[in-house]
């Protein structure tokens, strides 16, 4: 999956996260969602396949809502 972050536990011990951009209407990255868990909640691999899909597409919500337009592939 393309469009993600993945931290696992590279900023701090136990924590997990997956972040995706949002995008304004230009195009230019402002600001991440993200979503944070502790280790003992989900693995990575968890993280990435669970929350994936969700994280990205809401991410891809917001910058709509700010304006950004997706391309097609």
């Amino acid at each position: 999956m393309s469009g993600i972050a993945l931290n696992d536990e590279e900023l701090a011990y136990g924590l997990r996260s997956i972040a995706s951009p949002i995008r304004s209407q230009s195009g230019e990255v402002v600001a991440a969602l993200n979503l944070a868990v502790h280790r003992t909640m989900a693995s990575a691999d968890e993280l990435r396949t669970r929350y994936g899909a969700a994280v990205t597409q809401t991410a891809r919500d917001v910058s709509s809502h700010m304006g950004h337009r997706q391309r097609p592939h």
